[in-house]
């Protein structure tokens, strides 16, 4: 709550423009092919894969949904991935 009163303090300062505040809650997950409650997620063991701003409150939000995160593949924000990346964190065959 700290850092988030903070920054809507510096936005706040840099805009005259009102600020909207937004919490992400995941509802489902895909798992093996099949489309799960995210609640499917606990007690799993998961390597967290993401290409985002913040790959830490992506991994945060595993963990909160009781998955145990064993690995971790961070990719840029918004990374263009190469089979080569992607063969890294799901190896074929």
């Amino acid at each position: 709550p700290e850092s988030r009163a903070a920054l809507i303090a510096r936005v706040g300062g840099l805009t005259g423009a009102p600020i909207a505040l937004a919490t992400t809650r995941p509802v489902a997950v895909e798992v093996d092919g099949r489309h799960l409650p995210a609640e499917a997620l606990r007690g799993r063991r998961v390597h967290a894969c993401s290409g985002i701003g913040n790959p830490d409150a992506f991994a945060a939000t595993l963990a909160d949904l009781g998955a145990e995160v064993v690995g971790r593949s961070d990719f840029a924000d918004h990374a263009l991935l190469s089979e080569r990346d992607l063969a890294t964190v799901m190896p074929l065959g």
